[in-house]
This record gives C-alpha cells, structure tokens and sequence, in this order.
C-alpha cells in the first residue's frame, strides 16, 4: 500500500520515517519540509499571543510536594514521572502570584470537566486563572496564596508526559488584553512503563457548520496526544491544524483537528487521515 504526501508516493514502511522526521524537525523549531509556512507558523504561534508578562507573577521554583525536591529547570535534583495507567503527582508553586496587588484567589483556578473526562486540551477562556503544563494541561489547583500555589498533576492518560526533558509549566490570569502569565520549565523523568503508546484512528466524523461546509474532522481512538504541537496531522496529504483533544475515563481518545481545504473538500472521496506522533504512526480512510 502506498500514501501520497506533498505529491510524493511513500510505501507504508518508508511513511513513518518521513513523519517522525518532519515532527523532529518541527519540535526543534525549523521549518518542516513540504509542510509549507502555514504549518511552521502554526508551531511557531502562542496560545495566547496577547499575554504579557507584568513583575506580579513570577514562578521561583516548582517542588515535589512530598519530598520537597526541586523540580525546577534543567539542572533540577528531582523530576516528574508519569505514569499512564494513572498516578497523580502533587507539586508546589514558589514565587509571586498577585493582581493589582491582591493575592490570586483559589476560586479563580477551580474548574470541572464534564464526566467522563479526565483529560481535555485547554482552549478556553474559563478558569480565570490556570496553571498549564505545555499551554494545553491543566493542573488541578489545591490551594493558592500570593506567594505559593499547590497543585495536582493528573497524568492518568496523558502520552505526552512520556517524552522525557524539559516540560513547560505556566501560570496564567486573564484573558484577552487583560492576560498575564509567567513560566518556566520543569523536568519530565523517567515514566511507569507503558505496552503501546503509538496513537490509533479507529473512526473519523466530518464536522460541518450549519450551511453543511465541512470544517473539523473529529477522530476517535487511542494515544492522541494533548498538546497539538506534540504531533501532527495530514488530511489527504495537506497539514491539518490539531487544536483539542479529549481522553475519557473509559480510555477513549478524541481529537479535532481543521480540514485544510474546506471549499473543495466534498469534490473528492474517499479522504485519508494520517496522524503522527513521536510513538508512531496511524492511518485511516474515511
């Protein structure tokens, strides 16, 4: 079997190389070849581009809650280790967490998921305040004062804590023009070792607007990653924009991910979806 990507014909063994390539080129920050600028100003953009930093937040440092070890930076004594089948690891925020002077307030960073969730890519404008790891997971928040936040890290679910190094970890107040934020970067260690990471497409839905113009495809399955920059997606050969995925506690992945060519996509069928990750790669005809 073979698979057209950027004009160019790949046998299903030679596919995955060209894939995992191209997203190692992207993780690094260089253009991706044949992706195009679009993609590469995708990877390149902020969640929030219209954050600013201001000097009332500032992280210090992040600890292991229990033990009290550092976590913070590359030269940290202690990291973060995973674990996929479930484990939840508390950490604590040293540094400086105010607005106009007054400590942030814990009802500002409480949020729920809808059940069954327990993991969902963050995308919107509620919490008021947040605490993120990688722009995208949100930390569960115990308790905030103007010097300190505790939180929980849930890592039930997430493939993306498997990539071991450096993780960004952000505090974010606001939204819009009014959005502040400080960050920096945390140590992902060695994770629980897990059978299979590499994602599964298992049944795509075509997402339409109300005129019925297709513009999302929804993939359900397994080992969709939460931050979208972590993988990528090609849409019958076109880079498609990953920006939500959702991981239920039954273990059902989805993700939603832009149609590249939406005025011309209905002129052709079958379509084709290929999701790569750093653990592999996925294929379905839909």
């Amino acid at each position: 079997m073979q698979f057209s990507v950027q004009g160019r014909a790949y046998s299903a063994s030679e596919l995955p190389g060209y894939l995992i390539q191209s997203l190692n080129g992207k993780a690094s920050g260089n253009s991706v070849k044949g992706l195009g600028s679009s993609a590469k100003a995708w990877y390149d953009q902020s969640r929030n581009p219209n954050a600013s930093r201001n000097t009332e937040l500032l992280i210090s440092e992040v600890l292991l809650t229990q033990t009290g070890i550092s976590v913070f930076g590359k030269d940290a004594p202690g990291s973060i280790e995973p674990d996929f089948a479930g484990k939840d690891i508390s950490l604590t925020l040293k540094g400086i967490f105010k607005d106009k002077k007054k400590d942030l307030a814990l009802k500002d960073f409480l949020f729920t998921l809808e059940p069954p969730l327990i993991q969902q890519t963050f995308g919107s404008k509620e919490p008021k305040a947040r605490v993120l790891l990688d722009d995208s997971i949100l930390l569960d928040p115990v308790s905030v004062s103007g010097t300190e936040i505790k939180v929980v890290l849930h890592t039930q679910g997430l493939p993306d804590l498997y990539l071991k190094g450096l993780h960004r970890i952000s505090v974010e107040h606001g939204d819009g023009g009014n959005s502040w934020y400080t960050d920096g970067l945390v140590r992902i260690g060695e994770p629980v070792p897990v059978t299979d990471l590499k994602p599964g497409i298992e049944t795509v839905e075509i997402l339409r607007d109300k005129t019925g113009k297709p513009l999302h495809i929804r993939c359900s399955g397994k080992n969709f990653l939460l931050f979208p920059k972590f993988s990528y997606t090609l849409i019958d050969g076109r880079f498609g924009f990953g920006f939500r995925t959702e991981v239920s506690a039954e273990g059902r992945f989805q993700t939603i991910v832009h149609i590249p060519n939406p005025d011309t996509f209905d002129r052709t069928s079958p379509h084709q979806v290929i999701m790569a990750t750093p653990f592999g790669v996925s294929f379905k005809t839909f």
